[in-house]
């Protein structure tokens, strides 16, 4: 499996989320952009898909929907050039119309799964996803601490699905990223520790282990 580190941008204002685009794009070639909308999560974030036409260019563009009801705004979001979707299986009625969804407009889906939320609930639509999400916290905000007890969850994943892309995203760092890989994660988002510092250092080390 292909081992990558995705940085995340969880931000409410576009010249935050232009400067870290910025910061991280000569390191990566994936970054992922947090939507959040106050009901699904009790945080909100920048909402409007438009001005990401004007930064996304050679960088795939990966969006993490934590919002309800994705699939109402998703075409939006893609319009403006996201190529990766991952939509929360807590905030979606219909998921499989959700997957035919994305899938018909020409990009890579996935769902994400939060901390608290059994494994179960997405077991019925691994045939058809291109990755799932497992939040390693609970979701809505960065800098929280990873939490141990979603590595059983990963191994579980990895047992059932060998060849599925395993991103994990919640408290990324050397000794957590290590732990999560040990455990069959192979995508791996970070957001504090890549922007805490030097980010191509941070980067750099990340990628290393």
């Amino acid at each position: 499996m292909d081992i990558k580190i995705i940085p995340g941008i969880l931000e409410k204002d576009f010249e935050e989320i232009e400067k870290k685009v910025s910061a991280v794009s000569l390191y990566v070639d994936t970054i992922q952009i947090d939507l959040c909308d106050g009901k699904l999560v009790p945080n909100t974030t920048f909402s409007d898909p438009e001005p990401f036409k004007e930064i996304i260019k050679d960088k795939v563009f990966e969006l993490h929907m934590m919002v309800s009801e994705p699939g109402g705004i998703v075409e939006d979001w893609i319009a403006s050039g996201f190529k990766r979707i991952v939509g929360h299986i807590e905030g979606i009625t219909e998921p499989m119309s959700f997957l035919h969804k994305v899938k018909e407009l020409g990009v890579e889906v996935g769902l994400g799964i939060d901390f608290s939320t059994k494994l179960s609930t997405i077991e019925g639509y691994l045939d058809y996803l291109d990755f799932v999400l497992v939040m390693t916290v609970e979701a809505g905000y960065s800098g929280q601490v990873f939490k141990d007890q979603s590595l059983e969850k990963i191994r579980k994943l990895r047992q059932m699905r060998p060849n599925l892309d395993i991103e994990v995203d919640g408290g990324m760092n050397i000794e957590t990223m290590l732990a999560a890989k040990d455990a069959g994660a192979n995508l791996f988002v970070s957001t504090g520790y890549i922007f805490n510092g030097d980010v191509k250092e941070n980067i750099e080390k990340l990628k290393s282990i």
